[in-house]
C-alpha cells in the first residue's frame, strides 16, 4: 500500500506485509482490491484474504485479520463460474436493495439474485452464450435509477459500452469499438477508462448519450478504475497478460 502526494507525485508512505503468493499465470500478485479510505482510516484486503485497517495520515497499523481462516460459515452458496479452468469472477457484485448482481465474461453472463438469510431466489439470468444482457470481464458496472452502465464483453475486440435495464436485462444502447472499458458514475455522467488509457466522460442516460472526446492513450494495459477528486482524474497502466 503506497501514498503519494496527488499534485507532486511524492510518495509520503508505503506499507507492505510479507506473503509467498504468486499468480500462475505470472500475472500481478496482487493485491487485486482497490484501497477504500473512510475518515481517518484505510482499508486493504490481499489476494489471500487479509484484511488490514491502516492510519491515513501516515500508513501505521490499526488492525489486521486473516479473513480466510477467521470466516469460515457459510450463509448460502450459489455456484456460478465457467467450466472454463482459466475463467475468473473479476468484477465486484452491486447490491440494489434485497438483490444481488453477479456477473463475468467466460460463458455465463450474469445473474441477479434476491437474497435473505440462509437463502437466495434467481431473479433473472442469462439464458445463453450468445444472447447474455452483461457480461464483464475485470470492469464491475455502475447502478443508477434502474440501470446498470458497463463494459460486456471477454476480449477487447468484441466489448462494448452498454446501458442495461436492471430488472430485465434489456439492453437500452451499446457502443462497441472501445473495447474493455472501466466505469465511474460521478454527477450523472459515466467517467470511462479504456484499457487503452482512452479517457472520456459519457451522459447516463437512456436516450442518446453525449459523448466527450477520448483522451490521450496508453501503450499499457489499464484495468484499475481512474480516480476522481479536486477536478483530477488519475489512472495506473498495469502490466500482465489478457
Amino acid at each position: 500500500m503506497t501514498c503519494v502526494n496527488a499534485r507532486s507525485g511524492v510518495e509520503l508512505w508505503r506499507s507492505e506485509y510479507v506473503t509467498d503468493y504468486v499468480d500462475m499465470y505470472e500475472f500481478s500478485n496482487g493485491p487485486r482490491a482497490a484501497p477504500l479510505i473512510d475518515g481517518d482510516h484505510v482499508y486493504t484486503f490481499g489476494v489471500e484474504g487479509r484484511l488490514r485497517c491502516l492510519r491515513v495520515k501516515d500508513g501505521s497499523l490499526v488492525w489486521e485479520v486473516d479473513t480466510s481462516s477467521v470466516y469460515g460459515k457459510v450463509d448460502f452458496l450459489f455456484p456460478f463460474r465457467s467450466k472454463k479452468f482459466e475463467s475468473v469472477n473479476a468484477a465486484n457484485p452491486i447490491v440494489v436493495g434485497d438483490t444481488v448482481f453477479v456477473t463475468e465474461s467466460y460463458g455465463v453472463g450474469s445473474v441477479v439474485l434476491r437474497v435473505k438469510p440462509g437463502q437466495y431466489e434467481v431473479v433473472r439470468r442469462d439464458a445463453s452464450r450468445r444472447n447474455q444482457s452483461m457480461s464483464c470481464h475485470f470492469m464491475t458496472p455502475v447502478y443508477h435509477e434502474g440501470y446498470l452502465y458497463g463494459s460486456s464483453g471477454e476480449g477487447s475486440g468484441a466489448a462494448e459500452l452498454r446501458a442495461v435495464e436492471y430488472e430485465t436485462g434489456k439492453i437500452a444502447w451499446s457502443r462497441p469499438g472501445l473495447g474493455r472499458s472501466t466505469v465511474l458514475f460521478v454527477d450523472g455522467h459515466l467517467v470511462v477508462l479504456t484499457e487503452r488509457g482512452h479517457l472520456m466522460l459519457v451522459e447516463a442516460t437512456l436516450k442518446n448519450p453525449t459523448w466527450s472526446p477520448p483522451g490521450q492513450g496508453s501503450s499499457c494495459g489499464v484495468r484499475v478504475d481512474p480516480l476522481v477528486g479536486s477536478a483530477r482524474g488519475v489512472s495506473q497502466p498495469s502490466r500482465g497478460p489478457s
